[in-house]
């Protein structure tokens, strides 16, 4: 399991500790399955108690809990903003070697027009050179 898997998972668990302490355990055998007005009635009933608790006692645990969920996430925020940041400088330096290589192969083709542009000169001028040497002209290619 890769780290930020881990982030991720630990992230989820102190998620779910924070929304058991924050949002009240409503057992589900109190719960009247026929009829849906009573299911209200009791998740109401069951807030209410609950708000009324958790009046009475400090909220230490639950601001415990939210710190460390906060902690956990900005952990896998950072992660996340690093391997966002790494893969766009893999593009980046693919674009650039593929630019480089670009570059050479433009490089070679200027090599090689420049080449043969000087062997054309130099043909031209030892063709000037016989037509001047010979009796008969020679023909001329273009």
């Amino acid at each position: 399991m890769s780290s930020l898997q881990e982030l991720s998972a630990e992230l989820g668990k102190a998620m779910n500790i924070c929304m058991d302490k924050i949002i009240p355990k409503i057992p589900t055998n109190e719960i009247s399955e026929s009829v849906e007005d009573d299911n209200e009635r009791m998740i109401d009933l069951q807030l209410h108690r609950y708000l009324e608790e958790d009046q009475e006692q400090p909220s230490q645990a639950i601001e415990l809990q939210m710190h460390n969920y906060f902690q956990i996430a900005k952990q896998l925020q950072i992660k996340l903003e690093r391997i966002v940041y790494h893969e766009r400088n893999k593009d980046e330096r693919a674009l650039k070697d593929e630019i480089a290589c670009l570059e050479q192969e433009v490089e070679r083709k200027r090599e090689v027009i420049t080449k043969y542009t000087t062997l054309m000169q130099k043909w031209s001028r030892e063709f000037i050179k016989l037509d001047e040497e010979c009796d008969t002209p020679l023909p001329k290619f273009e």
